[in-house]
């Protein structure tokens, strides 16, 4: 598993290593609903990582669990349309963060210690 990656094309690379161990491979995006870091959307990345192999495609702890539900239910509906078929995960922080921008909680002014 890799988690915690902001740019897709990273994930590639490393998607394209980890399919030499023969186990399934699961990669988990810190984005959000505009993309990443690279202002690659959320429907690009997610067929990406489906193209390069990953078995389970989803997005953590950057954003909380609504926004983290809406960004894998657009990945899933993208691979979807592109005839392809994975499995999704998602990990979200436990309070909400509606106001984030592109890097999720860390670019609060209220972080970090206003957030808890």
């Amino acid at each position: 598993m890799l988690k915690y990656v902001g740019c897709v094309e990273e994930a590639e690379w490393a998607c394209e290593i980890m399919k030499k161990t023969n186990i399934p491979i699961s990669i988990s995006m810190c984005i959000g609903p505009l993309g990443d870091f690279k202002d690659v959307s959320v429907e690009e990345v997610a067929v990406r990582l489906a193209k390069a192999g990953c078995d389970i495609i989803g997005v953590n702890c950057r954003f909380d669990p609504d926004t983290c539900v809406d960004t894998t239910i657009r990945m899933k509906e993208a691979v979807e349309k592109a005839g392809m078929k994975c499995h999704y995960m998602v990990q979200p922080i436990a309070y909400r963060t509606a106001d984030a921008d592109r890097i999720g909680f860390i670019g609060l002014p209220e972080c970090p210690l206003g957030m808890y």
